[in-house]
């Protein structure tokens, strides 16, 4: 992965993506661009992001045409803020196990959202995308 290297670097941004509660992702497909607002997990041990959304849209397009995406989370803090931009490849994650993990990792976040229960005929998907490259700033 590339990173801006810095003393704390890793530390920094990991404090970030905890922190944070939703990513915007940008997708394009060559021709337009499309902004995907999603809650995430970030994998404790690799720099893997995993989302839950429904399998509706036309981000599915987006993803088709071009898995690479850019993505950004801010956190706030008081007056200051602290941001992270991310680039990576965006699989979709078949395996049930995986899945359950993933759901898991979502449900320890403790996030103010729901899970796309299959009950209320929403139909889930799972996506990974392994960091690439991460920066981070900070304001105060």
């Amino acid at each position: 992965m590339n990173t801006d290297s810095t003393d704390g670097h890793e530390v920094l941004y990991r404090h970030i993506l905890a922190g944070g509660q939703y990513t915007t992702l940008a997708l394009t497909d060559g021709n337009e661009s499309y902004a995907l607002s999603l809650h995430y997990a970030l994998d404790p041990e690799e720099d893997i992001l995993y989302f839950l959304s429904d399998k509706g849209g036309v981000k599915l397009d987006f993803f088709r045409s071009d898995p690479f995406v850019c993505g950004t989370v801010i956190l706030q803090e008081g007056i200051s803020f602290s941001s992270v931009i991310f680039r990576g490849l965006v699989e979709v994650v078949h395996k049930p196990e995986q899945q359950e993990r993933i759901l898991a990792l979502l449900r320890a976040r403790d996030l103010p959202f729901r899970l796309f229960p299959e009950e209320e005929g929403k139909t889930r998907m799972f996506l990974k995308l392994v960091i690439d490259e991460i920066s981070e700033r900070t304001l105060s």
